[in-house]
């Protein structure tokens, strides 16, 4: 799916949810909710051929782990943003907030080997 194609589904979505809107808000919700879970299960799928490409890649380089240490990050991150754009869309703002929360926390936990790793460079190059 191309940006435009995608471009095109959210504006529909957004059209469709603001007549559900007067109708019934529930309704519009939740249609909105499939719409995004849509969205981002295509943009999963589309980034699994690119996400297979780089760990060839990073399988013959030395920085293998730290790769995959990205790959994870950024997989967590738009999990987070996804979950909390759901939740604010649903009216529930801390929620949200949560959810962002628990995914920063999760990742400065995973990247907490490469921040040792870092400052032990630090402390050889300083010495």
């Amino acid at each position: 799916m191309t940006i435009t194609v995608g471009a095109i589904v959210a504006i529909a979505i957004v059209f469709l949810s603001l007549y559900l809107k007067t109708q019934q808000k529930e309704i519009a919700v939740l249609f909105i909710v499939s719409g995004v879970l849509f969205l981002f299960f295509v943009v999963l799928k589309q980034t699994g051929e690119a996400l297979y490409v780089i760990r060839e890649i990073s399988q013959k380089s030395s920085f293998r782990e730290e790769i995959e240490i990205m790959i994870k990050a950024l997989g967590i991150a738009a999990t987070a943003q996804v979950t909390a754009d759901i939740c604010r869309t649903a009216g529930e703002n801390a929620l949200a907030g949560q959810v962002e929360l628990i995914g920063k926390t999760e990742i400065l936990l995973l990247s907490l080997p490469l921040a040792t790793r870092l400052f032990a460079v630090l402390q050889n190059f300083l010495q």
